[in-house]
């Protein structure tokens, strides 16, 4: 398998990790602030994820490569000799939100982005923005889909670039709880 697409997909799917740990934890600790963490820092988190994630349904061939030039071609799984149709139920559901709201400056983006609704007596946010988990929940679906489709030893290649890619996420793990400890 061409080792740079192992390569791009370690970085991908670490990147995109990271970024909805990050988002848990903000979201889960709104007073992070206090510890020195801006609260835009929520909004970057989700952005990354979100902008990781597209490029995985990309490689995944559910986001349309529009490009006639070979030579920016997109990777996708047709390059590792999948051909199998994989599915996402998740993207079918939020791709125009995640273009629209996120990935394309727009007057308005409350449309997609912040709907409030009641729950449990108080207004919250959904949309979108509220998404970056069950993103990732669909591609970690599709990634088993994926290796499906793939022989032995491809299989075992991509199982090593996910087993890394997570390896990168605990450090941050570790410094998020010592956070967490911090604030009171």
């Amino acid at each position: 398998m061409d080792s740079e697409i192992l390569m791009n997909l370690q970085n991908e799917w670490k990147y995109l990790h990271v970024a909805a740990k990050t988002w848990r934890w903000l979201k889960d600790n709104p007073r992070a602030d206090q510890d020195g963490v801006p609260l835009h820092t929520l909004v970057m988190a989700m952005d990354s994820a979100f902008l990781h994630g597209r490029s995985l349904y990309e490689f995944f061939g559910l986001i349309p490569d529009k490009r006639p030039d070979p030579e920016t071609k997109l990777a996708t799984v047709a390059d590792i000799g999948v051909t199998a149709a994989l599915r996402s139920p998740w993207l079918d559901t939020w791709r125009w939100a995640m273009n629209a709201r996120l990935l394309h400056f727009r007057a308005s983006r409350t449309d997609v982005y912040d709907k409030p609704v009641a729950k449990g007596g108080t207004t919250q946010p959904s949309g979108i923005n509220c998404e970056v988990e069950n993103m990732l929940t669909d591609l970690m679906d599709i990634w088993e889909r994926l290796l499906n489709h793939v022989s032995a030893p491809d299989r075992r290649q991509l199982e090593t670039v996910m087993t890394i890619a997570r390896q990168d996420v605990d450090p941050l793990v570790n410094r998020l709880q010592i956070l967490e400890q911090r604030i009171p």
